[in-house]
C-alpha cells in the first residue's frame, strides 16, 4: 500500500503586517521546503494570506509574493472584519482550495494562548 502524503495549507490572518510578511513568509517557505523534503507533507502544501482589510501596503506585497512564490495563496477582504473572521474565512478557503490538513498562525509567527 502506498503511503499518502498529506497537503498542508498554513492559514495566515494578515493586518496591517507590510512590516513582518515578507520575513513570516520566507520563513514559512523555509519550514514548508523542508517538509517536502523529509517526505512529510506534499509539494502542494501552501500557505493562505487572509488580508484582513490592510490600510497599509500589506496586500500589495503579498501581490508581490504570490508572483514569485508557488507556496503563497491569497484573498483579500474589503474591510477589517477581525482576526477569528479572517482565521474562519481562511480555513474556509483552504477547504475549497483542498488540503488535507490546516494550521493557522499569526502574522507575526507569534501565537497567543
Amino acid at each position: 500500500m502506498r503511503e499518502i502524503i498529506p497537503r498542508l495549507a498554513i492559514v495566515i490572518p494578515c493586518y496591517n503586517e507590510e512590516l513582518c510578511i515578507e520575513s513570516t513568509v520566507g520563513k514559512l517557505s523555509e519550514v514548508l521546503s523542508s517538509l517536502i523534503d523529509k517526505g512529510k507533507i506534499s509539494d502542494d502544501s501552501y500557505m493562505y494570506l487572509v488580508d484582513d482589510g490592510s490600510s497599509d501596503s500589506t496586500w500589495s506585497i503579498i501581490e508581490k509574493l504570490h508572483d514569485t512564490n508557488n507556496f503563497v495563496k491569497a484573498v483579500k477582504f474589503i474591510k477589517n472584519f477581525g482576526n477569528q473572521k479572517a482565521i474562519i474565512a481562511g480555513y474556509e478557503g483552504v477547504h475549497d482550495l483542498g488540503c488535507d490538513c490546516a494550521v493557522s498562525i499569526d502574522a507575526d509567527l507569534q501565537q497567543d494562548e
